[in-house]
């Protein structure tokens, strides 16, 4: 299991670290580099244990565009009215991540992305008391990070045929309201 934690914290930090771009200069995923409003977790940061499980329905990820970003890729889509980038990595087709962030260098198809929830009601705007409540975990749960953020950092443990896998929900807030927010599921 410890392995699997390393190698999840890994996966985290591979998503949400801004790593160079993988496609050598192409302006769509050198912005998906850099948009991040999620804090990089640091590596000793534990996600609290929850006993409910989340996920995004199709409005984030339909005809979303390609971005070559570290680990498998992400599609992503922009809602221009709102400010908000939306996307998915290609191997999680239940996860994602919504996010105010600038304009993207290149168009993406258009969505209304301040309205999307997840099956739980997560949702962009949302307080941390309100979040903690849907997730079951203490407001204690709610931890400071760098740039006067907060970061809230759940995970779920699943069967993964002989081993046990992480479904993880990452809230950040700004002025108690959620910023930024994404859902990852290693493993079914």
């Amino acid at each position: 299991m410890r392995l699997f934690g390393l190698f999840l914290i890994a996966a985290i930090y591979c998503v949400f670290s801004g790593q160079p771009a993988l496609s050598h200069g192409d302006p769509l995923t050198e912005w998906a580099d850099k948009i991040g409003n999620f804090p990089v977790l640091p590596l000793h940061m534990k996600p609290t244990s929850t006993t409910v499980d989340d996920q995004f329905g199709p409005p984030v990820d339909l005809n979303g565009q390609m971005a070559d970003t570290p680990c498998s890729g992400t599609l992503w889509v922009y809602d221009y009215g709102h400010g908000i980038a939306g996307g998915r990595e290609r191997s999680d087709p239940t996860g994602g991540m919504l996010e105010y962030a600038v304009r993207p260098p290149v168009h993406l198809p258009n969505r209304n992305l301040l309205t999307v929830k997840s099956t739980l009601g997560l949702h962009l705007g949302m307080s941390a008391a309100d979040a903690v409540k849907l997730l079951r975990v203490p407001l204690g749960a709610v931890v400071d990070a760098p740039n006067h953020l907060k970061v809230l950092y759940v995970e779920k443990i699943v069967p993964c045929g002989s081993y046990r896998c992480a479904h993880e929900v990452v809230v950040t807030f700004k002025d108690d309201r959620a910023i930024a927010l994404s859902i990852h599921h290693a493993g079914p």
